[in-house]
Parts: structure tokens; C-alpha cells; sequence
């Protein structure tokens, strides 16, 4: 069996209390994690980090977007196509090319565009990997292995969630587009352990864009207590997680994973 570890997020931004966008718990996940690549070093193979990299100025940042006082919008405040074309929300540069994304994204996700506060900035401390876990990782590649780093949401003009692509490709950003090399290296495992931060938005996200791929979903290992929720209601999460185990997917836990030293079985 070739393993591999697919942790997404685990970033200072989300795993710690004072950071702005603070995930409940996510800092006891990121200690199962941890816990889990020092128990179970020899059973992996590969560790992939998907990392959340962001421009200040970013769609999906308030501090982007304006009303007609100059005030910006709370986080959590949807963003419609229709309210830009009124100016009841004010882009920073570029309305057309935000317009045009907004309905596309309103179009083919049946959702609105939602803000939040600024996150991962480029290079900024709290897009970093959370320490402890980098630690274990570190300790892991010193056996002699690479880490493979995956980052997502650099193009400042599209939202994404999800470690493969963003919510909607824009034509002439490639960093938007599906990552088929990605794709193609996780078909290189017999096992793929998914952790991450949040469960309801970047895990789900990743795993949605999986479902398309019926053999990689019966190779996934989805564990339970290595990923935390936004505080709220967000029932297609739930719907993403329920498809996902009728396609084969695994659900299991770190400690079940450190106790059978790699071993899974489908729960």
C-alpha cells in the first residue's frame, strides 16, 4: 500500500484563537495531525500541504469591496452581480472583470460570491503551515522524502475553495484551471488521508471537486477528528460528504489510523 497525507489549510490564519479567521478547535486538530505523521512515519509515503496564498487586495477579501459611504461590508456578507451593476457594492479596479465573474459564479455554483476578512497573505506569518505540524513534517521528509507544497487562490479576482481549481475558471488565469498534475500524482497512491481546515469549506470543496473521479474517491480516507466546521448551517457540505461515502470513501479517525499503524476500513 502506498500512502498518501493530503492536509489542506492547516495555516496560522485558521488554527490560531486571535486570528481573523479562526476555525473553533482547529488548533486540536493540528496537534492530531501532528501526532498522527510522528505515529505513523514509515506507513507514508507522500505529504501533500494544500496552502490558501493571498493578494490583500482579493475578491474574496472586505477590504476589496466598498459601499457608497466607503464603508466595507462585515464578513460572511454575500456579494450579488446585481448589487455591483446598481454600485450598491463598489469593487477597488477592474468592475467589469469582477461583474463578469460574479455572474458566472452566481450561474454555475446556484450561490453568492461570500466575503471574508483578509487571510494567508502572501508570505505573512499567517499563511505559514501551523508549527507543530511543519515540525512533523520536517521530521518525516528528513527520512527521505519530499514535500510537495500546493497552492491555491493567488489569482485575486476568483474565490478557491478547494485544493484542484477555483469556483469559477477564468479563461486567461491558468492558476484557476483544474490541476491535473495533481490530480494525476494522487492516482499514484493506494490510500489518500485527507485532513484539513475547514470541513465545511476547503476539505468539502476538494472533495466535491473529486467526485467526478470515481477511482480516487475509493482510495480517500477522510479523517473525522482531523478537521473542524465554520460555526454555522452549510448543508451542501453534508451532501458533498454523503456522496462521497456512497462512492467509497473511507471515514475514519486519527487515533483508529495510529492504532492499526496505517491499516483503514470502511466505516
Amino acid at each position: 500500500m502506498k500512502t498518501c497525507l493530503f492536509i489542506i489549510d492547516m495555516q496560522n490564519d485558521f488554527c490560531r484563537p486571535y486570528s481573523n479567521l479562526y476555525i473553533p478547535d482547529a488548533e486540536i486538530d493540528a496537534g492530531r495531525i501532528a501526532r498522527l505523521i510522528a505515529g505513523c512515519a514509515k506507513d507514508i509515503d507522500g505529504i501533500i500541504l494544500a496552502q490558501d496564498i493571498h493578494q490583500v487586495m482579493n475578491i474574496t477579501h472586505t477590504v476589496f469591496w466598498t459601499d457608497l459611504g466607503g464603508r466595507h461590508p462585515k464578513p460572511g456578507t454575500p456579494i450579488k452581480a446585481e448589487e455591483v451593476e446598481k454600485g450598491e457594492w463598489i469593487p477597488f479596479t477592474e468592475k467589469e472583470r469582477v461583474l463578469n465573474y460574479l455572474r458566472h459564479f452566481e450561474k454555475e455554483t446556484k450561490e453568492f460570491h461570500v466575503v471574508w476578512l483578509e487571510h494567508c497573505i502572501v508570505g505573512s506569518e499567517g499563511a505559514a503551515v501551523v508549527s507543530r505540524v511543519m515540525r512533523e513534517v520536517r521530521a518525516w521528509a528528513a527520512r527521505g522524502h519530499f514535500i510537495h507544497i500546493v497552492e491555491k487562490g493567488a489569482y485575486p479576482f476568483a474565490e478557491q475553495y478547494g485544493a484542484f481549481r477555483a469556483e469559477v475558471i477564468v479563461e486567461d488565469a491558468p492558476s484557476t484551471w483544474f490541476n491535473l498534475p495533481l490530480l494525476q500524482e494522487l492516482n499514484t497512491y493506494d490510500s489518500i488521508w485527507m485532513a484539513g481546515e475547514a470541513r465545511t469549506h476547503c476539505v468539502a470543496a476538494t472533495i466535491r471537486q473529486l467526485l467526478d473521479f470515481p477511482a480516487i474517491m475509493q482510495k480517500i480516507v477522510i479523517l473525522k477528528d482531523c478537521m473542524s466546521d465554520v460555526p454555522g448551517n452549510y448543508p451542501q457540505a453534508e451532501a458533498v460528504f454523503q456522496k462521497a461515502r456512497a462512492m467509497g470513501a473511507h471515514f475514519t479517525t486519527s487515533v483508529e489510523l495510529r492504532q492499526g499503524r496505517g491499516k483503514t476500513k470502511r466505516k
